[in-house]
C-alpha cells in the first residue's frame, strides 16, 4: 500500500496492526523523538488536536515532513492553518517558519485545492493515476488524536 489515504479503508485496516513507513515522515518521528508528547495531525483530526493542544498548553513545535530534504506546499499549507486556529487559542508564534506558513495559509484560505493542484505531489501522483486531493482535504472525519508511543501510532480518546 502507499500513503494515499484512499487505500486504508475499514475493510483494509480494521482489527490489524499496520506498518507505515515513508520517506521523511519516518524521519521526521525518529527526529522528534525527544518530545514530551509527539502528535500525527491531518485535515482529518484538526479539531481533536487542536482541542488537544489547547488542554494541555504546552509549547508546540511543527514538524512538517516534506518530500525527499525539501518543503513542500501541502505540509505547509496545513502547518498554516494549524498556526492560524493555535494563535485564536491564545498560543503564540515567534518563529518565521510559522509566519510563513500562517502567511500561505492566508492568502489560499478556502482555495487550497486551486494551490494544491499546482504542488508536486499532487503532479507526481496524478502521473501515477492517483487522484486523491478531495480525499486528503476532507476535515474532521476522525474525532481522536494520533500519538506516537513506542514506536507506534496509536489513537487516544
Amino acid at each position: 500500500m502507499g500513503n494515499s489515504p484512499t487505500e486504508y479503508t475499514r475493510e483494509v485496516v480494521e482489527d490489524r496492526d499496520i506498518v507505515l513507513t515513508t520517506t521523511n515522515g519516518t524521519r521526521a518521528c525518529i527526529m522528534s523523538s525527544g518530545a514530551k508528547e509527539q502528535l500525527i495531525s491531518s485535515y482529518r483530526n484538526l479539531s481533536a488536536t487542536l482541542k488537544h493542544l489547547n488542554k494541555e498548553q504546552n509549547d508546540v513545535v511543527l514538524l512538517c515532513s516534506g518530500w525527499k530534504n525539501q518543503t513542500n506546499i501541502e505540509d505547509t499549507l496545513f502547518a498554516g492553518e494549524l498556526v492560524s486556529e493555535l494563535l485564536k487559542l491564545g498560543f503564540e508564534t515567534d518563529n518565521d517558519a510559522s509566519e510563513i506558513a500562517l502567511s500561505l495559509y492566508e492568502k489560499h484560505k478556502n482555495k487550497e485545492k486551486k494551490l494544491l493542484k499546482r504542488a508536486s505531489h499532487v503532479l507526481r501522483f496524478e502521473k501515477l493515476g492517483i487522484n486523491d486531493l478531495d480525499e486528503c482535504l476532507v476535515r474532521d472525519t476522525y474525532d481522536k488524536i494520533l500519538r506516537i508511543q513506542d514506536g507506534r501510532i496509536k489513537p487516544v480518546n
